[in-house]
């Protein structure tokens, strides 16, 4: 998400603060981490290291989705503003409404390119497929794929991956600006379930494109720059 973000919001306009979850990108696997809320704690403790007391303006990106709605759940008087990529919103896979996996389009034709590592990845996801939007996975998504801890990350997926409680059932509505961005062709996290919670977020807005996958924001960019800018100045609008 960093890079994409980095292009559309300017550095004066506000201090963003990225990180990566542990076992993924550059962050370490933690030894006592084999649970969900084990990840949330960490979470929890970065956040309160990063910005104190502050209240924050909150964007996940599909497991980071699922992480988001529980920070939501717990301290939603702290957060201003909430924007979901592509989120989880099932955790277990298998009860998943998902569409079936469809290319759209590919327009790569170079053969050395499609027998390399990073189109290989990148078509476990896309739903449409050229030379511009490969180059965005292989800089900003498959270099985090690439550096995962594959070991660990098999492990929590099976064992840690989903919060014993439904971090859905909350006591009140998330009354601030929200912004949910899904894919039409998201074969990993689907798009239907999310009707399932949007009444928790009553000033969402929520945008499902055609053809899009799981990377949503490289195959639509400018679309999703459009909603990220839109749902900022509704949150500017309260502060």
């Amino acid at each position: 998400m960093k890079g994409f973000i980095e292009k559309i919001i300017p550095d004066n306009d506000y201090r963003k603060v990225y990180f990566d979850l542990p076992g993924m990108g550059k962050t370490t696997t933690a030894k006592q981490i084999y649970k969900a809320q084990e990840m949330y704690d960490i979470i929890k403790c970065f956040i309160k290291l990063a910005i104190g007391e502050e209240k924050y303006i909150l964007a996940g990106e599909s497991y980071g989705g699922y992480l988001s709605r529980k920070l939501i759940k717990d301290e939603p008087e702290k957060i201003l503003g909430a924007m979901f990529l592509c989120p989880v919103i099932i955790p277990k896979a298998e009860e998943r409404n998902l569409p079936p996996k469809a290319l759209i389009y590919d327009n790569i034709a170079d053969n050395e390119i499609r027998e390399s590592e990073v189109y290989k990845n990148f078509m476990d996801t896309a739903a449409i497929s050229d030379v511009e939007i490969l180059n965005e996975f292989e800089k900003n998504i498959y270099s985090g794929i690439k550096n995962g801890n594959e070991e660990f990350l098999s492990k929590y997926y099976q064992h840690g991956y989903a919060f014993l409680e439904n971090i859905d059932e909350i006591k009140e509505p998330f009354e601030k600006p929200a912004l949910f961005i899904a894919g039409k062709q998201d074969h990993i996290v689907g798009y239907e379930d999310l009707e399932k919670i949007l009444n928790n977020y009553p000033r969402s807005t929520v945008c499902l494109m055609d053809e899009s996958g799981h990377n949503a924001q490289i195959e639509k960019p400018e679309i999703c720059k459009i909603l990220i800018m839109d749902w900022l100045e509704r949150i500017g609008r309260r502060i």
